[in-house]
């Protein structure tokens, strides 16, 4: 995923977790708020609970890449945090990235999707 769009800083993360909406699937939550110009920023965290480090780098790269790919599509203007769960260890990328999906569509953050 590009730098740009990363969620970096410790202070942002809290922030977005203060005051920020979320929705929740099986295998992630998406916490997510307005961004105070027309940027997309997205970050991902991954606790011990999940696994150890092997597991939770892998978890990690796969929400990383379903969400790389719905970049193009997400309504700039928002800062997203993706946290996993510990059932994201047992599922397949194509599960992940239903979730990914699902989670976006419920937030309206889908271009084209904010009438639904």
């Amino acid at each position: 995923m590009n730098s740009a769009y990363r969620l970096q800083k410790n202070r942002d993360f809290q922030r977005i977790y203060r005051r920020g909406k979320s929705l929740s699937t099986p295998y992630m939550v998406m916490i997510w708020t307005k961004a105070p110009k027309n940027e997309i920023k997205i970050g991902f965290s991954v606790s011990k609970k999940v696994g150890k480090a092997v597991v939770r780098n892998r978890a990690r790269r796969r929400i990383r890449e379903a969400v790389r790919v719905r970049i193009p599509e997400i309504v700039p203007g928002h800062r997203l945090i993706f946290v996993a769960r510990p059932a994201v260890r047992d599922a397949s990328f194509q599960e992940i990235t239903s979730s990914v999906d699902r989670l976006l569509h419920q937030a309206d953050l889908i271009k084209g999707d904010e009438s639904v």
